[in-house]
């Protein structure tokens, strides 16, 4: 603040002060920027290696020393010591992108792509830590069904769309005919952006054949709702539209109630996290 006021006698004497005072390097220290202020680079450069030297697991100290580099103009320096921090584990992604000290390299392409890299690394991170500290509960859901020819149909949405699928644990995924397909595009239950591309297939008979592959956003029977369920579109329009084992092996233990006429699915569900 003297600094900014003018005051230089006032601000050195303070910052010789702040070298008096702080003779231990450790996480706390900020004797090395007193020294930079004083012009006295070899010294804080040294003082700054002796802080990562007690504590070289700390992303902090590398994110102080990115700093002290960034004051004293040295750029690849301090984008060296940046990625040290974040391989540390140095988390404060906001921080990053207002701290003034790191204006000479905050918009290099550099800086930008380890932002964007650790930001995709910290999302993983979080996910897995919130995995490790899931709670799950045993829950079963009964899911009637008619039979229709010896197969099971069950109620379903796809997308939103109230239909009937087969219940068929020999087919290896979801499949649907080329009739609820472009029905299904034309009322926007499917969008362009959903076709994934193209995919041979095996039919019942034996037959190779090529189907469009879709992602469907939302499947939901019987109170369960699985999201991003990759199917197969099959140019034949009277094919039912089946669930196979691509959805099935999501769900748990299934139970074939032929008395009751139910599916029953055990499964596990979240309910919360605990740290």
């Amino acid at each position: 603040m003297y600094e900014k006021l003018g005051k230089h006698d006032l601000a050195k004497k303070d910052y010789n002060k702040v070298i008096e005072i702080d003779t231990i390097p450790d996480d706390n220290s900020c004797a090395h920027y007193a020294f930079l202020a004083l012009g006295e680079i070899d010294k804080a450069k040294s003082f700054m290696s002796k802080v990562i030297e007690q504590n070289s697991e700390d992303g902090g100290n590398y994110y102080d020393a990115t700093c002290l580099y960034c004051r004293m103009g040295e750029k690849e320096q301090a984008l060296t010591y940046l990625k040290q921090s974040l391989e540390k584990g140095y988390r404060r992604f906001a921080h990053l992108l207002t701290d003034d000290d790191l204006e000479l390299i905050r918009e290099l392409p550099e800086f930008k792509n380890l932002i964007e890299q650790y930001k995709k690394i910290h999302e993983k991170e979080v996910e897995i830590e919130e995995e490790d500290t899931a709670v799950y509960i045993d829950m079963v859901s009964e899911i009637p069904f008619t039979k229709d020819g010896g197969v099971f149909k069950v109620k379903c949405k796809i997308n939103g769309l109230p239909l009937h699928f087969i219940f068929d644990t020999g087919a290896s995924d979801v499949s649907l005919s080329n009739v609820e397909a472009a029905f299904m595009m034309k009322n926007d239950f499917l969008k362009s952006s959903d076709v994934v591309g193209k995919q041979n297939y095996v039919t019942a008979n034996g037959d190779v054949s090529e189907g469009t592959v879709i992602n469907l956003k939302d499947v939901e029977f019987g109170g369960l709702d699985l999201t991003n369920v990759k199917a197969s579109v099959v140019k034949n329009q009277i094919a039912p539209l089946l669930l196979g084992q691509s959805v099935l092996s999501r769900l748990g233990q299934i139970e074939i109630d032929n008395a009751n006429q139910v599916l029953r699915i055990h499964y596990k569900k979240r309910i919360n996290n605990q740290k």
